[in-house]
């Protein structure tokens, strides 16, 4: 029986309700739940009417928030208010597609929004900022994708989001965050307990923004994927070296992180090698990408370094100016890693040439780890190519390859075409952006018919025309693994009708790009009618491919039991040793007890130590201090017996420069009176040989005149008396014979004279 409506929240209830019977069920699926759950028709989807009181536009701007209208709405319309359904919390929906939020926080966070953009508050521009809540933030997402968000709504969210327990994803890409905002932002990461990712893409944020961000996530164990890449335009992050310092301290404390994404923040060589202090010993990340940073050779050397001593197994290097030395420095340590860890490695824009691809493939043919390698826009051309051609024919563990854009022909091509035909473990190849014709295309088609496995092969904007168009025809026939092939932007045309026919026997392709090629309309539709039958194939087995992984996911079930089994055993284990672990805790209560009053005693004996250590500190000090004195007296002393020293020994030096003149001088002089010596020396013999005969004659005449002498001294005696000769004698000059002189004595004189004057001369 239906009731009368008893105020104007139930006319409006009644309203709806004529509404709805009168306009039928035209309902949307279920969209979100916003605190209150409710319910709305699209007649709802305007602004409140004027005539509505305060109580009343709120409840329908909460109808607003939900677009789901249940079955069974029409008969509780006839037993209930509005206002029950509403408080009781009757409408479910989805969890899936619930808004975990309230409206008064969307209106706190619209505010917010409108004065971070200097906007004025419109009542309708509300509708649409829930309507845009509604959509892109319901379940666990919380997107709000460039909306010029600022400080102000940073501050909001902050508030709101706080002790939310259901938003996982935060994405707040193409912002005006800036360093301001993020710091406003940051605290929230310590609060939140259930955000495990977080897109801060493109918000300008630089250095200051970056060390709070990351210090706020230093204890954090739910964030595991972190986004700071920059987008195109004038917001790019840019938390160069001076964030490198702070997140480098972040990755040695947070073992919780795992995706990591720098691409675009100007960090640099040196940037780099302040991050990998932090990569070190860190096996909690697995993913990061530092592409468009400019790192070059030396940011490489500083990986190379680390390498070893991180859990990496994703990592984008792209647009980074490497060159050959980077993929040198890195290959090298690759080759010596005992167990790498690298399955995906991103190289592409990075000058590399066909030399880096040498080394490259040399690595790869013993590197056992690597799955994905992308190596597009490069410089290597054939050359290159024909080295991945060799690596495809011995490397058992890639499994996708990227070629794209490097310059490869119709030779390389072909090279690549052998090397595909002894593969079987390569799932996709891309060789798009070449300048790959009918020789080589039809090189790599024919390697498809040899029993390769691939599933994705990209050929788009070639040159590739109808002749390999035939033998690409033929391999549709024949091939039941290729999923996926892309001819777009080439130069087929009459092949076309070749291909059609061949997809009606071909089974298993499901996307096929042939656009922008001269196909008939005629081929077209074949072609498209072919996928579709394709796809549905595909589809009608899945259950097939269900069975079996079901199969498989029933032998991991089965090790799932057994786990938990050994588990409950454990927990039983734990309940034992929790029981022992209390005894032991009284335990160690006593004995912490015991300590205590030890340590009490201990405490009050150092405290005396203590003041008698201080005592003897301070005589140590006032020795110290006069030994200082002594040292400094000492020293003063050295210094002047140095300088003494240094003075003595200059004037030793200067003496022996004196001493060593002199001895010069005395050479010389010597060596003159030498010379000058030799004649007077002949002359000086000459004249001693003479008077040595002198010499023999005079003592012959000496002799004589003694013997004279004697005569005369008879004759003297004899002729006058003894006094008179003495009177005589002692009245003359006395000679040195004591006799008178005479001639023959005077003769003697001058020849003695002439003896001495030669010996002295000598």
């Amino acid at each position: 029986m239906n009731t009368k409506p008893s105020n104007a929240l139930e006319r409006s209830f009644a309203s709806l309700t004529n509404t709805i019977l009168s306009s039928g069920p035209t309902m949307s699926p279920a969209k979100n739940n916003i605190s209150n759950s409710t319910f709305v028709t699209n007649d709802l989807q305007q602004r409140p009417k004027p005539g509505l009181s305060a109580k009343e536009k709120q409840i329908v701007q909460q109808i607003k928030l939900q677009k789901n209208i249940p079955s069974g709405l029409l008969l509780a319309a006839s037993f209930t208010s509005a206002e029950e359904v509403i408080e009781k919390n009757l409408l479910q929906v989805d969890e899936e597609q619930k808004v975990s939020l309230s409206l008064e926080d969307i209106q706190v966070l619209f505010k917010a929004k409108c004065v971070d953009q200097n906007l004025q508050y419109i009542p309708e521009r509300e509708d649409r900022f829930i309507d845009l809540i509604q959509k892109n933030c319901s379940g666990l997402l919380f997107s709000l994708r460039e909306h010029g968000l600022a400080d102000e709504s940073a501050k909001a969210l902050r508030k709101i989001l706080a002790n939310n327990r259901t938003y996982t994803i935060l994405d707040l890409c193409g912002n005006r965050l800036r360093d301001t905002g993020t710091i406003e932002l940051a605290p929230l990461l310590e609060d939140n307990q259930t955000i495990v990712r977080l897109d801060l893409r493109s918000n300008d944020i630089g250095g200051k923004g970056a060390k709070a961000l990351f210090n706020a996530l230093l204890y954090n164990q739910t964030l595991t994927s972190l986004d700071l890449s920059g987008l195109s335009g004038i917001n790019r992050n840019h938390i160069s070296t001076k964030g490198a310092k702070h997140l480098s301290e972040l990755l040695q404390q947070n073992q919780t992180l795992c995706q990591l994404n720098l691409a675009s923040n100007g960090m640099g060589a040196d940037g780099i090698k302040i991050l990998c202090r932090g990569l070190v010993d860190n096996f909690s990340l697995t993913e990061l990408d530092i592409s468009s940073n400019n790192i070059g050779t030396a940011g490489c050397e500083s990986l190379a370094r680390v390498l070893d001593r991180t859990n990496l197994q994703k990592l984008s290097m792209e647009r980074n100016q490497i060159g050959n030395k980077g993929v040198f420095v890195m290959c090298e340590k690759m080759k010596t890693m005992l167990t790498p860890t690298l399955t995906y490695w991103d190289l592409s824009e990075n000058r590399i040439t066909s030399e880096g691809v040498e080394v490259l493939v040399d690595m790869l043919k013993v590197d056992k780890s690597l799955k994905t390698l992308r190596i597009e826009c490069n410089e290597f051309g054939d050359k290159g190519a024909e080295d991945f051609a060799q690596l495809l024919e011995v490397n058992k563990t890639l499994k996708k390859l990227m070629l794209g854009e490097n310059a490869i022909g119709d030779e390389g091509a072909k090279e690549i075409g052998k090397g595909l035909a002894m593969n079987r473990t390569l799932k996709t190849l891309f060789l798009n952006n070449n300048l790959i014709k009918d020789t080589g295309a039809k090189r790599i088609i024919r390697g498809l018919n040899d029993g390769t496995k691939l599933k994705h092969l990209d050929l788009s904007y070639n040159r590739i025309g109808d002749r390999a168009g035939v033998e690409i025809a033929r391999m549709l026939t024949t091939n039941e693994t290729l999923r996926t092939l892309n001819l777009k932007q080439n130069e087929l045309k009459t092949s076309g009708d070749q291909i059609s026919d061949a997809m009606r026997k071909n089974f298993t392709l499901i996307n096929f790009d042939f656009s922008f090629n001269d196909f008939s309309y005629k081929s077209f539709s074949y072609i498209t009618e072919a996928l579709k039958r394709n796809e549905k194939l595909l589809k009608s087995n899945e259950v097939e491919r269900l069975k079996k992984k079901i199969e498989l996911l029933q032998d991991t079930e089965l090790r799932l039991v057994e786990v938990n089994d050994n588990l409950e055993k454990e927990k039983e284990e734990e309940i034992i040793l929790y029981k022992e672990l209390e005894d032991s805790e009284y335990e160690l209560l006593r004995v912490r007890q015991q300590s205590q009053q030890q340590l009490d005693r201990l405490q009050e004996e150092l405290e005396a130590k203590k003041t008698l250590t201080f005592e003897k500190e301070k005589e140590y000090r006032t020795l110290v201090e006069s030994i200082q004195e002594e040292k400094d007296l000492f020293e003063d002393k050295c210094r002047e017996i140095i300088d003494k020293t240094d003075s003595e020994r200059r004037r030793v030096e200067e003496l022996k420069k004196t001493k060593q003149a002199m001895d010069r001088e005395i050479a010389e002089q010597l060596k003159f009176l030498a010379n000058e010596t030799v004649p007077l020396l002949e002359s000086l013999k000459t004249e001693e040989n003479n008077y040595m005969k002198e010499k023999q004659k005079t003592t012959v005449t000496e002799k004589e005149l003694y013997l004279l002498a004697r005569r005369v001294q008879k004759l003297s005696d004899e002729l006058y008396p003894q006094e008179i000769v003495k009177e005589e004698i002692d009245s003359r000059p006395s000679t040195s014979s004591g006799r008178r002189p005479s001639v023959k004595d005077g003769s003697r004189t001058t020849s003695t004279k002439q003896s001495s004057a030669s010996r002295s001369r000598r």
